[in-house]
């Protein structure tokens, strides 16, 4: 780890806690690990769903360029190289060059940064490895299908955190890790294109940018695609803005993600950013079996005082039911 990765490190923890402390709270919420093998990429799927074929080539030509400049720009590393396999031999050579005078010291100057930048590649490279192995899930998938040697699946690191580590278990999609193997690509492809860059010209500098822009503007499908949705707050939200703050909503009628008309949720969390009070619901593509059963029954029974008694045991305060606001 470096200076520059150290950061993600807390990041990464305080990302997990929340579901760590899902699995504590409410074990219900736990995921199967069928889930997360549906839910992950096949090892075609890094290279065909969500991607850009212009950041995997560009990768790719930044990591070749990248070594073979290295090589010819720095003959002291392949000495150093050759010297690793005699133990002792790699320090005699390295001072044996600092010897050759002022020329010699230069290279051993340029070998030391080079031994610090590689130092930072190797925080991001195994930040991007271990990340796109994770996006594939718990077992090894080929277009659609796990893939089996002798009947058996083949199991991936996935596997282990999900059994060894809390909070993996709330996990659905393990796809997501994608992202950061994408941040790690961008940074890595920084770390090799930096040296050549700075030797490029500047003209040739502004074409090379260009055409990166280019290509990155034509993968991107512009423009983009909207969905105009009103999100005009009825007057009642005026009379939530007025509740005092520990005060808890629940709006009727309740909506499942796969009901009709199940879009109204995700408004319902826009306008909660208005009237800045908590809510009983959301918008998600998986619920618990408890908050399925309770939505069923409270869009069949309506607000009987069976499902009052469990709604407050919720903390919920209001209700609005046909855009009216009422204690519960």
């Amino acid at each position: 780890m470096t200076k520059y990765s150290l950061p993600f490190l807390p990041v990464w923890i305080f990302l997990l806690f929340p579901y760590f402390q899902l699995h504590l709270s409410l074990p219900e919420a736990s995921r199967p690990i069928r889930d997360a093998a549906h839910f992950s990429l096949g090892l075609d799927e890094v290279f065909t769903k969500y991607h850009s074929w212009t950041t995997i080539l560009l990768f790719l030509v930044s990591y070749l360029s990248s070594h073979g400049w290295s090589q010819n720009h720095y003959p002291i590393l392949k000495r150093l190289r050759k010297a690793k396999k005699h133990g002792l031999r790699l320090l005699s050579e390295f001072f044996a060059a600092r010897q050759d005078g002022f020329a010699a010291g230069q290279r051993a100057i340029r070998f030391s940064k080079r031994i610090r930048m590689n130092s930072d590649h190797l925080a991001w490279k195994i930040i991007f490895f271990f990340s796109l192995i994770m996006s594939l899930g718990p077992v090894l998938k080929i277009f659609g299908q796990n893939f089996r040697i002798f009947g058996f699946p083949i199991p991936l690191p996935y596997a282990l955190f999900y059994y060894l580590f809390p909070g993996f278990t709330g996990f659905r999609t393990p796809s997501r890790f994608i992202v950061l193997t994408l941040l790690a690509a961008v940074i890595i492809i920084g770390f090799y294109l930096k040296p050549l860059f700075e030797k490029l010209k500047l003209k040739t500098k502004f074409i090379f940018i260009l055409l990166l822009l280019s290509l990155l503007l034509l993968e991107a499908d512009l423009p983009l695609k909207g969905y105009p949705v009103n999100i005009n707050t009825h007057p009642v939200y005026e009379q939530v803005k007025a509740l005092p703050p520990e005060a808890v909503i629940l709006e009727l009628p309740i909506k499942l993600w796969n009901m009709p008309d199940h879009e109204i949720e995700s408004i319902r969390s826009l306008y909660s950013l208005t009237h800045h009070h908590r809510r009983l619901g959301g918008f998600s593509g998986f619920a618990t079996k408890t908050w399925i059963d309770l939505v069923e029954k409270i869009n069949t029974h309506g607000l009987n005082p069976e499902n009052i008694e469990k709604l407050k045991s919720f903390g919920v305060t209001h209700v609005i039911e046909n855009n009216t606001l009422s204690p519960l």
